[in-house]
């Protein structure tokens, strides 16, 4: 039986690359979402991008010159960041860190452009990551909430962390935040653990990155239930969007998964 799964993925996972070749790195998911607490006269659109896990490779290179690219084409009100922006160890990590928050510093010129960290970050020194993105123009949200005006309305966004490196950090919105409520977190654990309203944007899992057919996903690195593991899910006064992020960890590729970011619009 191992045997046979092998060759399934080592034979699907050919044909994907093949397939694929000239594909662009990662495709756009567009969500609506009906926010019911609140009438707005224009959706505000956001876009969710998580899991970008550059790997210092020219390659890596073009992805993130494709995530501005399209950043630039989508014109969102909001961008947020949600973790894992590589995936290297901690001597790699420190080689690239500056490169990649100078690319992704370029997404506040397209709008607001809000942060958490991820796993890989807390094991890549996360004091140096907020160091880092605290002198670029991109704002770190996590471990707090900020209101807004976008289009008229008022947004409250806050940011609760990784619950996968038990960092996920409790913020409540404040009692001022009674429009469009966002929060970015990075295990969907973070979701599934919370209970305030409003819309929520996770990543972490890859959306499993091998999926195949009759087959249980063998690595969904998180303990929320399957119905937080990705796309979109629903439950009582919250709604959700798992992200397959753009990146690939551990295995060096998808079967049955598509890299993404996200563009929501909450109406």
């Amino acid at each position: 039986m191992n045997k046979l799964l092998g060759l399934m993925i080592c034979t699907v996972s050919l044909a994907a690359c093949l397939s694929n070749d000239q594909e662009e790195s990662f495709k756009v998911n567009h969500w609506s979402i009906d926010e019911p607490m609140v009438e707005l006269a224009q959706p505000i659109r956001v876009l969710h991008i998580a899991d970008i896990h550059h790997d210092g490779t020219e390659q890596g290179k073009v992805v993130l010159e494709e995530i501005f690219g399209r950043a630039l084409e989508l014109s969102p009100d909001l961008i947020t960041l949600g973790g894992d922006y590589t995936g290297l160890d901690g001597l790699d990590t420190e080689a690239v860190r500056p490169f990649i928050v100078r690319q992704l510093d370029r997404l506040a010129l397209t709008a607001p452009t809000y942060l958490i960290l991820g796993n890989h970050e807390h094991w890549t020194e996360a004091d140096a990551w907020l160091r880092e993105f605290r002198n670029s123009d991109l704002q770190v949200i996590e471990g707090r909430s900020e209101l807004m005006r976008v289009k008229g309305h008022n947004v409250c966004i806050r940011g609760t962390g990784d619950a996968f490196t038990g960092n996920l950090k409790q913020v409540t919105f404040s009692t001022d935040c009674l429009g469009v409520n966002i929060t970015v977190t990075h295990d969907p654990l973070g979701v599934q653990s919370a209970s305030e309203r409003g819309v929520y944007l996770a990543s972490h899992t890859h959306c499993s990155q091998i999926d195949l057919p009759l087959i249980p996903a063998f690595w969904t690195p998180t303990d929320a239930s399957e119905d937080y593991w990705c796309g979109y899910g629903a439950f009582g006064n919250k709604q959700w969007i798992t992200s397959a992020g753009v990146g690939i960890s551990v295995i060096p590729i998808r079967i049955g998964t598509q890299a993404a970011i996200e563009l929501v619009e909450i109406y």
